[in-house]
């Protein structure tokens, strides 16, 4: 059996500010896209499947993925540049590449999740029925949702409901993991209303005349809209660490390792120095004397310098710290803070922290959040950074401040 997978990797990142290409970011030293190709890939391989990839990218983010693709030597899936807006606008540009009328698979980029469900919507696939993925969600998460009848059976998918009815009335989020039994299913949807179909109500148009079927996730999920949800991402990746490995020889011995953790290749860990699993440490990184690293995921590269701790955090390949404590935060690539500067990550009045998002008030659903900083940015000794805060890239910030609101500008 052969067929068609399309991977979605057109969006625009806007609420992804101050972080950038979402399907850059890496996990265990692998970009996301490529990550996404490669398990589909072995997946489907499992199963005696075929598969055709179909990467649409936007104008953007083309280059920077092609690139990633000759780097990673992944010459076999085709690019094509989204040029019609929103999710029908990256299926009608892939649809252009299928030549065949052959069953489509159709995922998203960033969504990210057990390596189990897959086993389990490849199961369901048959060749006949249209196959949609859901989560269930205990709050509001934007996007869409699946409505059943008293039966089970799918009736719609409802876009971005009143956050009110979630859980409740709606409590199946619908993520990207869409199986189509043939091209001409869809195509004949989409061409009938001029291309002016939402995704969804070409999907709502399918199910009027189709058989369907449902997979529910019942592990982690997350979709990288907002840049807190790098955090989540990070702590699904973390957990599949089954085992810890160590390919350094360079610890110290007053240093101590505890759980499962991963520590690549020229890593070097000073004296007294505790980690904690689940936890990454990237290539040829540095942990200084008497630091604290737990449950984080850190990139290559970095310098964790002496006395400093990292908390449930994402640090990207170049960051370098001096006596600070980082928690709950996501720090880009060639980010540096001076010495003694925190980042806060907790409100006194215990409630959600809640951050602006194209000038809109949004609530994270984190109750610890710390700072999230665009690349290469530099912050100055002595610096409190409050819960929350975000900074744009490039971005200096003078030592001795205190920062309550995101740097923009």
């Amino acid at each position: 059996m052969e067929f068609y997978v399309v991977i979605l990797a057109g969006g625009l990142s806007n609420r992804f500010w101050p972080l950038e290409e979402k399907n850059l970011f890496e996990f265990f030293g692998t970009p996301l896209i490529i990550y996404q190709i490669k398990r589909y890939s072995l997946f489907l391989k499992r199963a005696k499947i075929n598969p055709h990839f179909i990467v649409v990218t936007n104008e953007r983010n083309h280059a920077l993925i092609s690139q990633q693709l000759q780097k990673y030597n992944l010459n076999k899936p085709q690019l094509v540049t989204q040029t019609l807006p929103d999710q029908s606008g990256a299926v009608i540009s892939a649809l252009k590449k299928v030549t065949k009328d052959q069953p489509i698979l159709i995922v998203n980029s960033n969504d990210i999740f057990s390596e189990s469900l897959i086993s389990d919507f490849l199961k369901k696939v048959d060749g006949k029925k249209l196959v949609l993925t859901a989560t269930e969600v205990n709050s509001y998460f934007p996007g869409g949702y699946l409505e059943k009848d008293s039966q089970g059976k799918i009736q719609r998918i409802v876009e971005k409901p009143d956050p009110n009815t979630v859980p409740g009335q709606y409590n199946l989020f619908r993520f990207v993991l869409d199986f189509f039994p043939n091209r001409q299913l869809l195509e004949e949807v989409l061409d009938s209303h001029n291309n002016s179909l939402s995704y969804e109500d070409a999907i709502n148009l399918i199910l009027n005349k189709q058989q369907s079927d449902l997979v529910i996730n019942n592990q982690p999920f997350t979709s990288l809209k907002y840049p807190w949800h790098i955090l989540e991402a990070a702590n699904i990746f973390l957990k599949t660490i089954k085992e810890s490995v160590v390919k350094t020889q360079e610890l110290e011995s007053s240093s101590q390792i505890v759980g499962k953790v991963f520590i690549a290749e020229g890593v070097k860990i000073g004296s007294f120095t505790k980690i904690v699993g689940p936890t990454y440490i990237g290539k040829n990184t540095l942990i200084g004397d008497h630091c604290l690293v737990r449950n984080s995921h850190i990139g290559a590269d970095c310098l964790i310098g002496a006395h400093s701790e990292v908390a449930r955090s994402y640090l990207g390949n170049k960051v370098m710290l001096h006596r600070n404590y980082v928690g709950d935060s996501v720090l880009s690539e060639n980010t540096s803070f001076g010495a003694n500067t925190v980042t806060a990550n907790w409100r006194f009045d215990e409630q959600i922290i809640k951050s602006v998002v194209e000038s809109n008030k949004t609530e994270t659903g984190f109750y610890k959040l710390g700072t999230i900083t665009g690349s290469g940015v530099k912050v100055g000794v002595s610096t409190s950074l409050m819960p929350g805060v975000k900074i744009k890239k490039n971005t200096v910030v003078s030592p001795q401040q205190t920062i309550y609101k995101d740097i923009t500008k």
